[in-house]
């Protein structure tokens, strides 16, 4: 004979509700055992600034525009040229940065050049000057914005500047290695790795020299010559760039 149980509605419901509680208990406790979460931090923004300081060495070119007065001493001779042309040469130069903002430097530089010009400076005579190379060794003192730099520049000037006088009949010519001065300004600008480029203005002036006289057909004359020189080049600097 066998027993018959049978199981209420309200017996049902507290099998239900214990074995909730069950689950529920247990979750808790897993939960408990896992370790704390670890806060995590912002990635680290490194700040990269551009350094100009150090050694550099480029290529340089552009063109020029001369003012050359011929003035004889007994005054037959007068005359104004107007001498123009280009040229290229290469560059040295180092510099230094302070306080992220300003930098001082020294830069030297020679180009060839093809600057000429000739007028006529007396009935029958013509006047010609001529500039085959152009020498440079000048300080710098800029302002840097990252990687463009705004600078001044002025210092020591050399050219060899040749004078030539020409008739129908007769003609001299002598050169003379001229020493002067120049100043200027222009901006340079980071645009690759250790790649830079500048644009600059330079004005040169060479003052008087005399030419010509002793064994000369033409009587001694004083040639002067400044210029304006406009010049782009581009830089590969040691050491320097972003960082």
């Amino acid at each position: 004979m066998h027993a018959h149980v049978e199981y209420g509605e309200g017996f049902m419901k507290r099998i239900l509700l214990s074995t909730v509680a069950l689950v529920a208990f247990t979750a808790g406790a897993s939960a408990a055992d896992l370790p704390a979460r670890m806060p995590v931090k912002a990635p680290v923004i490194v700040e990269t600034i551009y350094t100009w300081t150090g050694p550099y060495i480029g290529i340089v070119g552009g063109g020029g525009w001369a003012e050359s007065n011929f003035r004889s001493n007994n005054g037959a001779i007068r005359g104004n040229t107007s001498p123009d042309g280009g040229f290229v040469g290469g560059t040295l130069g180092y510099n230094w940065q302070f306080n992220n903002s300003f930098v001082v430097g020294l830069e030297g530089d020679i180009a060839w050049a093809g600057i000429r010009g000739s007028k006529t400076c007396a009935v029958g005579l013509t006047c010609k000057a001529d500039q085959d190379w152009i020498g440079t060794v000048r300080g710098r003192l800029g302002y840097a914005a990252g990687s463009a730099l705004f600078y001044v520049t002025g210092g020591y000037a050399v050219s060899d500047v040749k004078a030539k006088l020409t008739t129908a009949n007769l003609s001299a010519s002598q050169t003379k290695t001229r020493n002067g001065w120049t100043v200027g300004g222009g901006v340079e600008v980071g645009f690759w790795n250790n790649w830079s480029a500048k644009a600059e203005y330079l004005y040169a002036d060479y003052g008087n020299e005399n030419y010509f006289g002793g064994g000369s057909p033409f009587v001694r004359t004083k040639v002067k010559f400044n210029e304006s020189l406009f010049r782009v080049g581009i830089n590969y600097r040691f050491g320097g760039g972003w960082r």
